[in-house]
């Protein structure tokens, strides 16, 4: 049977999204001004999705406060999982980081097709997706796929510093070397630009000069100390840490979760209110209750101090990124025009204090760090409809190679690399094959940010000063060519790697029996 069902509006207008690790927002341009689509009349929605015993998928605020119901059925922080095998089981079922990604992102387009109060004229459908600079390939790919699974078309993937540095660029006539700091719920970057603004329409130009972050570090980290703090008093009373305890033989695994959420969102709570206030009290009543039918309670005073104080090397580890995108710029710290905040996580007091004490200059935060990323991906957004587009001088973020005999990491495009405005940068290498009379060899295609031999066992050639690894390496594609059967060494195999102004990664392999292409999308 023929559908004749009716089906909705899409809006004409571009949109900008950043799908963050604890909130999300989406932001539209239109004559001239770029405005936030309201999501349950907030600016941000959360992200966070819940399962309910009806397999009805719940999103965004809704899912949040029930979390402490049913914290089994609650997903959150997803963005940390995205690009990896790792799968969330709900009442037997499997759900991927891509299929929770996108159920946000499904939540965040409804929400702001009805917060958008006639203004944008339909279902949001074309947007430009904001991701961490120093995202993986894999990662990249699975966030545009649940993009594509919302029902998204993806005209860009956005680095979030980049968007950012779009969203201050915006705000007047400016020609400044900029460092943008993010701080999220779950990820960390930092980047060095050089932007201006003429003053005129599309006026702004940006200069990516040096980049790099940590990729598990963010306010879940400090949601963790005050968590354990909670977490060791708990045992003072019940004689087990509830926070690593998977199991317990008297206690159910529903009560433990119930605790585990009843602290995660107290810890969150209370690092919220010490950003304005230099106490906080944490109240558990009835937290936990074990197999004899004995209750504990939590609650006790803490103070900013304490909080500042347990978590002043989490803020300090950010200063080596710092330090790596200055080198690879080339600048020190007085070169900088303005350092810009981003991030909610930014709103702790510490990071501003910690920052000017150990940079010697004075952050500046004076636009929504909330939204800036998804303001500045709405104007990049609709400017990619124009015929000329915001420039954008781009850097190589990884280093980027295949595997040969060995397991060796063999580099063809070195970081750091300018990609110029509108060009390509191109990397070859020649090999030979390495077996007798083989039909076929596997290119392997492999990226990292820090200078490697193998890809087996990577030894990073200059390592992080800090607790926090930065190492990040990863497999990103492959393919197989036919050769020629001939003895080893006889068999010439070229290989070419291009890399255009989006970072997106064209692999070709050309041997006496053909050509062979991979496609990857990069950021």
């Amino acid at each position: 049977m023929e559908d004749t069902a009716i089906a909705p509006k899409e809006s004409p207008y571009y949109y900008g999204i950043d799908l963050g690790t604890s909130n999300s927002a989406i932001c539209c341009y239109r004559e001239g001004d770029v405005f936030v689509l309201k999501l349950d009349s907030q600016d941000t929605m959360p992200s966070v999705v819940q399962i309910d015993s009806k397999g009805e998928v719940i999103v965004g605020r809704q899912a949040l406060n029930r979390a402490l119901i049913e914290p089994e059925r609650t997903i959150q922080s997803i963005k940390r999982k995205i690009g990896t095998p790792a799968v969330v089981e709900v009442d037997g079922k499997s759900y991927s980081p891509v299929d929770i990604s996108a159920m946000i992102l499904g939540k965040l387009v409804a929400l702001a097709e009805e917060g958008s109060d006639g203004r944008t004229n339909g279902r949001p459908t074309q947007a430009v997706i904001c991701v961490p600079a120093n995202f993986t390939d894999n990662q990249k790919d699975d966030t545009k796929k649940a993009a594509e699974q919302a029902g998204l078309n993806v005209i860009a993937l956005l680095a979030e510093p980049v968007s950012a540095s779009i969203a201050y660029a915006s705000g007047g006539k400016i020609k400044q070397t900029i460092l943008v700091y993010d701080l999220g719920g779950g990820t960390f970057d930092v980047s060095v630009l050089a932007a201006s603004n003429s003053g005129e329409d599309n006026g702004i130009g940006l200069k990516v000069m040096g980049k790099s972050g940590r990729p598990e570090l963010g306010g879940d980290d400090f949601d963790a100390f005050i968590m354990k703090l909670i977490g060791a008093k708990l045992q003072e009373q019940c004689g087990f840490d509830v926070l690593t305890t998977p199991v317990h033989e008297e206690i159910s695994t529903s009560k433990l979760n119930r605790a585990r959420q009843g602290i995660k969102t107290a810890a969150t709570l209370a690092k919220h209110a010490l950003s304005t206030t230099e106490t906080t009290p944490i109240d558990l009543t009835d937290l936990l209750e074990d197999g004899e039918g004995n209750v504990f309670s939590v609650e006790f005073e803490l103070t900013r101090k304490e909080f500042e104080d347990g978590t002043r090397d989490l803020v300090d580890a950010t200063i080596a990124p710092i330090n790596e995108a200055l080198e690879e710029a080339g600048l020190v710290i007085t070169d900088i025009d303005k350092i810009v905040l981003v991030g909610g996580s930014t709103k702790m007091p510490i990071i501003r204090e910690r920052l000017a004490e150990l940079l010697g200059k004075e952050p500046w935060a004076n636009f929504d760090v909330d939204t800036a990323v998804a303001q500045g991906a709405a104007i990049y957004a609709h400017d990619c409809s124009l015929p000329s587009q915001i420039p954008i001088e781009e850097k190589v973020t990884h280093f980027l190679g295949i595997e040969t005999q060995g397991g060796d990491f063999d580099c063809i495009i070195e970081k750091g690399i300018v990609i110029p405005v509108g060009s390509t940068v191109i990397g070859s290498r020649t090999y030979q094959n390495a077996v007798d009379n083989t039909p076929s060899v596997i290119i392997r295609v492999y990226q990292t940010n820090q200078p490697i031999s193998t890809v087996r066992q990577p030894e990073i050639v200059s390592p992080a000063p800090e607790s926090i690894s930065s190492m990040q390496l990863s497999r990103i594609g492959e393919f197989n060519i036919d050769i020629p059967k001939r003895p080893a060494g006889e068999v010439q195999i070229d290989v070419e790697f291009e890399i255009d102004q989006h970072n997106l990664l064209t692999v070709s392999a050309s041997t006496d029996c053909g050509t062979k292409e991979l496609v990857i999308h990069r950021n």
